[in-house]
């Protein structure tokens, strides 16, 4: 087995990726344009001439950002030009462009002004990667979105987020063309917008999570102007008639009364005539309709406001006509048919782990299918903060916010994709296609690049994953022990006693029985949605223990930081953190060449679930690196994955998986020089011990 052509398969592979775009600035633009050609030949400039009668303030300041001096003498231009077409642009006409680099300098065309924009945003890309100031390789790129919603949304009924803050999120995410922020201003905790027609909303005493904390009005009115700036849509979205909580503790009476309709129709006239706005989101989900009006009224309510009304699915029931546009949530949303529809169905980032999530959710296709069109508009990613996360830097690391959402950019754009969530394609197991994996990787580069340059001091857990590579060995049956040592655990243990930690010729046979491999730095055995998402092993039982391996090479002995978790746990969850000494509920243990490896001291000590305890240290994205040491050569890591059942009163969200990535001793990135055996394998069918 020649294993130095493993370790440099990963390199490879990156390397071929690159030649595939070999321009300095294609290369790393993101989302990745539909159609872009590298041309012969630099412009070399000290100065550019801006015309164009559209986006002069937005051009000047661009240049301004990368110290070019922009002089009415040069010969050399910046043009934005409205054009009557554009060629093979298939959708989404008033957003797509064509970006020209020549001799003659740069031209922005576009069929409307906001496709100027996009073109104006690559182009401050591909300024960003200039290896030279002053220099561009001569391109052409034609380019438009696949899908006309491209949403990001934070619920800040629950949990109350500054305003500078969620400034520096919408102006991050909007820099990739994410063009809608859906702000879910109300909940059971708090009524998060101000009212002057009913202060109480707003009184600390209304309040059960962050009281006080609101939004005024002409706060409101500048964040809608800030989004308008950067051609990003808010949708304000008060939650009707349930999740209310809030309101009726402050007013004294439910939404479906008669004395509750009319309060909202003042509460939605006075966010109406802050809030420039397309759209009002009304809410409507989980809640028992004791009005048969209530829906109907408010819809037709915000209609005569001249507002469209947004509405959650499931909820209320509509017909065509009816609504203006419906918001998919949870398996059961459904599209219907001459409405349109936003997937964010399995798009609820609260739930996702650091690695194997944000693989599926860069090949999930939207709603399953390639491209929008007028009953599909698009998706939006959705934080939930049910439980309580105080700090919004956290909130963006627990919940792995701009990686996720890098993702869902360039998927939302581009189209495409590789079947949805519950599709095996979606993932980097052993058996996906080659092109899979090669465009997850191509994708990583790219996201990864802009960690360096545009997130340095935001919270971006996500390293590098695609180099490594698990395998997964036979699940046995442990009757419901779950402290059983099997032939595994102590074959491992022996060969490290031993010093055997290079891999075996054939992985599948012997001493290493295996379901599945897969690569990346994480993978479910059983996803926190069950079958409703694809996992490693197809029919996951109870009772059962599984063992990833990994054999990893280090060209020196060296200490390394390490991402190890067993069980994430998701943001929308009241569950309690692992008992202390252990990684999780299930006796999961972790080794290293043979040497355990023993969890954190949990911060958290409560014993009852509860949402208000705030998340501690549980997730790996929370905490501070674990610091290992590895051998020079082969290392040899060992998970042993026990479960008894796939529910727990501790855990509501039972997650069968695991992460482990080794990074640098800060986190900050992946650790350099290693490389993870890939031999041939041989596949068995699961076996029980009896």
């Amino acid at each position: 087995m020649n294993y130095k052509y493993f370790r440099t398969l990963a390199l490879g592979l990156s390397l071929c990726t690159l030649g595939l775009n070999a321009s300095a600035g294609i290369q790393h633009l993101l989302p990745k344009p539909q159609i872009a050609k590298q041309q012969a030949g630099t412009l070399q400039f000290a100065s550019l001439n801006v015309k164009g009668i559209y986006l002069q303030n937005e051009m000047r300041q661009t240049l301004r950002t990368y110290g070019i001096t922009v002089d009415a003498s040069s010969k050399i231009t910046l043009e934005s030009v409205l054009v009557p077409s554009l060629p093979k642009v298939s959708h989404n006409k008033n957003e797509a462009y064509r970006l020209v680099i020549n001799k003659s300098g740069i031209r922005i065309e576009a069929q409307q002004p906001l496709g100027l924009y996009r073109g104006l945003q690559t182009l401050d890309q591909l300024l960003a990667s200039q290896t030279k100031s002053g220099a561009l390789d001569y391109c052409e790129i034609i380019d438009w979105p696949n899908f006309r919603i491209r949403g990001y949304m934070q619920d800040v009924g629950r949990t109350y987020i500054p305003l500078d803050e969620l400034k520096r999120q919408i102006a991050l995410l909007a820099r990739y063309k994410v063009n809608v922020f859906h702000w879910h201003l109300t909940e059971n905790q708090a009524w998060r917008l101000e009212s002057k027609a009913f202060p109480q909303l707003n009184s600390a005493a209304s309040m059960t999570r962050m009281a006080g904390k609101y939004y005024t009005l002409a706060e409101a009115r500048e964040l809608v102007e800030y989004c308008q700036r950067l051609r990003v849509t808010l949708i304000p979205e008060l939650d009707m008639p349930g999740h209310s909580a809030a309101f009726e503790r402050a007013m004294g009476f439910g939404m479906q009364t008669p004395e509750g309709k009319a309060a909202l129709k003042v509460l939605l006239r006075e966010a109406c005539e802050a809030m420039e706005v397309p759209y009002i989101h009304i809410g409507t989900d989980e809640v028992t309709f004791t009005d048969p009006y209530f829906v109907p009224e408010m819809v037709a309510y915000v209609r005569s406001l001249g507002k469209k009304v947004i509405s959650w699915n499931p909820g209320w029931e509509y017909k065509l006509g009816q609504i203006d546009m419906t918001h998919l949530w949870s398996y059961r949303g459904k599209a219907q048919l001459g409405i349109p529809a936003i997937d964010s169905r399995l798009h609820y980032i609260n739930h996702y782990d650091l690695f194997a999530d944000l693989v599926m959710l860069y090949h999930s296709r939207i709603y399953d299918r390639p491209q929008g069109n007028y009953g599909l508009a698009g998706t939006i990613a959705a934080v939930w903060n049910d439980r309580l996360i105080s700090d919004p830097r956290s909130i963006m690391a627990q919940n792995n916010v701009y990686p996720a959402m890098l993702a869902l950019a360039e998927r939302s754009w581009i189209g495409g994709g590789e079947g949805y969530f519950d599709a095996p394609t979606a993932a980097l197991d052993f058996s996906a296609k080659d092109s899979t994996r090669t465009a997850f990787i191509d994708f990583e580069r790219r996201m990864l690049w802009h960690k360096q340059r545009f997130f340095r001091d935001e919270a971006f857990p996500y390293v590098q994953q695609s180099h490594a590579a698990w395998y997964i060995s036979t699940v046995y049956d442990n009757g419901g022990d779950l402290s059983r040592s099997f032939a595994p655990e102590a074959s491992y243990l022996a060969d490290c006693r031993a010093e055997r930690l290079a891999p075996p010729a054939e992985v599948g046979t012997g001493d290493y029985p295996y379901v599945q491999g897969t690569y990346g730095s994480g993978g479910y055995l059983r996803h926190v949605w069950g079958k409703t998402c694809y996992s490693l092993i197809a029919e996951p039982q109870p009772n059962s223990t599984a063992y990833a391996t990994a054999w990893i090479h280090s060209e020196q002995a060296q200490q390394a930081g390490l991402l190890l978790e067993t069980q994430n746990y998701s943001r929308s969850e009241s569950d309690l953190a692992p008992p202390q000494g252990k990684w999780d509920y299930k006796e999961s243990r972790v080794w290293l060449n043979g040497q355990e490896l023993l969890p954190p001291r949990w911060t958290a000590t409560h014993s009852q679930r509860d949402n208000e305890q705030e998340l501690g240290n549980e997730n790996a994205t929370a905490r501070p690196p674990m610091q290992v040491s590895l051998r020079k050569g082969w290392n040899r890591v060992l998970i042993k994955l026990p479960i008894d059942r796939f529910s727990r009163p501790e855990v509501r969200l039972n997650k069968w998986m695991f992460a482990f990535a080794l990074t640098t001793l800060d986190g900050r990135d992946a650790l350099p020089g290693l490389s993870y055996a890939t031999p041939r394998i041989q596949t068995h069918p699961p076996k029980s011990i009896d």
